[in-house]
């Protein structure tokens, strides 16, 4: 299971081709053995009062919705998600994605949105290939409303594999 142990990424030496590549707290754009830009998150944290950790398979044309019922330890609004999706190994790259959706989340109309069931909603289906980050805030309404409490419209995301003939391995941390 990936969320018991740490591997360290390799990168082969490909002297001609850009790499996306975490590595010593630094995530980092490198070509060969040139960085080529970093973002440091060595001192990067987040408060921790509950997390998950957990390894799933998302079978070929299956969903999951990920909300408390199915996501032990956890309720209410996520501050933090992070989803890595694993391929079998002869996945070819045009193939290795799935779609997310968070379920009718509101029309951003402005920085300051106020929940209310007369704003427009939004709900698209996105992509994701081999890794997503989201954050947010513990203030009320600014999370990740995993709950769908209050209203049917709102929690829970929704991760959809669409391939006919491909299983993938979902591996997750959700931080609140």
């Amino acid at each position: 299971m990936a969320c018991k142990g740490v591997t360290k990424p390799t990168v082969d030496d490909r002297s001609d081709q850009d790499f996306l590549v975490f590595r010593e707290g630094k995530l980092e754009i490198v070509k060969g053995s040139l960085t080529k830009a970093e973002l440091d998150l060595t001192d990067f944290f987040i408060e921790a009062d509950s997390y998950l950790c957990e390894d799933f398979d998302l079978l070929r044309n299956e969903e999951m919705l990920l909300k408390p019922g199915n996501m032990s330890k956890l309720n209410g609004e996520i501050q933090f998600i992070a989803i890595k999706v694993v391929y079998p190994e002869d996945t070819l790259v045009k193939n290795e994605y799935i779609h997310w959706k968070y379920p009718d989340t509101p029309a951003p109309t402005s920085p300051e949105i106020a929940v209310s069931p007369e704003l427009p909603t939004v709900s698209q289906i996105m992509n994701l290939g081999k890794i997503m980050i989201l954050s947010g805030s513990t203030t009320d309404f600014k999370g990740w409303d995993l709950s769908g409490e209050g209203s049917p419209k709102f929690g829970g995301l929704l991760l959809i594999n669409p391939h006919d003939a491909i299983d993938v391995q979902i591996q997750i941390i959700l931080v609140k």
